[in-house]
């Protein structure tokens, strides 16, 4: 399907999807001949992978070209990897003799570079689908890498009740921190820049920083002014200063009570 449909996008701007720097189009085809339920085929492609995956397949192409020029006039073993690209030609006794580029294979392997594909069901856009892939995409690797991101590499816990209760505590922060990044990046997307405030873990020193104090009256209210960063944070929460000082008075009621 990229193939078939190569040039019709990739320079066309309203097929531009900026948060991602790809091109995207859908087209609704078959998956395979005698597919009753038609699929739609997301395709994208990308000018930093297509230099990227074009410069790894070159040099590829140049370490086979090298492999066979060492082995010529030496028994053949065959390397159908290899073969892919290049028809080796041996003699009647299994000797290499020499081997011949497979052109079309080639130019075939260099015109899908920074080409990729995704298949749904449902009917959406090449911006919605990328959308969801990328999200869907950010929660496998949250809960992957969860080690890394909340200390899970030794529980310190000393009975099994007591681990099953941190591992729990543990996977609704995942869930938690995973709906910041969302949000966070809902926002970017929104501000049509990435500031360097507005991913979780720096938002998250950013809102630390938002204090509540009581007065004489015994009333809460906060410490500082709100400031810009933390006004962009909060507004990806849809939050404002005034529902951070809600908070506030909601307290002072209850201890008035």
């Amino acid at each position: 399907k990229i193939l078939e449909n190569a040039g019709t996008f990739e320079n066309e701007w309203g097929s531009y999807i900026r948060t991602y720097q790809v091109y995207g189009k859908t087209i609704r085809c078959e998956m395979y001949p005698g597919d009753e339920k038609k699929r739609y085929f997301h395709l994208y492609h990308s000018s930093y992978k297509e230099a990227q995956e074009r410069t790894e397949l070159e040099d590829r192409i140049h370490a086979i070209e090298e492999y066979y020029s060492k082995v010529a006039g030496e028994q053949y073993v065959k390397v159908p990897s290899y073969e892919q690209l290049f028809e080796p030609v041996v003699n009647d006794e299994g000797i290499l003799v020499t081997v011949i580029p497979r052109s079309n294979e080639i130019r075939k392997e260099l015109k899908l570079c920074g080409y990729f594909a995704l298949i749904s069901s449902n009917e959406m856009s090449a911006k919605e689908a990328i959308e969801l892939y990328k999200r869907r995409d950010a929660s496998e690797k949250l809960f992957r890498n969860d080690k890394t991101f909340i200390g899970n590499r030794s529980y310190r816990t000393y009975t099994g009740e007591s681990t099953n209760g941190k591992i729990f505590v543990l996977f609704i922060a995942l869930i938690i921190r995973n709906r910041m990044y969302t949000a966070l990046k809902d926002e970017m997307e929104k501000m049509g820049k990435e500031p360097n405030y507005m991913n979780v873990s720096a938002a998250i020193q950013e809102l630390e920083k938002i204090e509540m104090v009581i007065g004489t009256d015994h009333v809460y209210r906060m410490n500082h002014a709100i400031t810009r960063y933390q006004k962009d944070i909060l507004k990806a929460f849809n939050m404002s200063k005034e529902s951070m000082q809600g908070v506030g008075d909601k307290i002072s009621k209850k201890l008035k009570m």
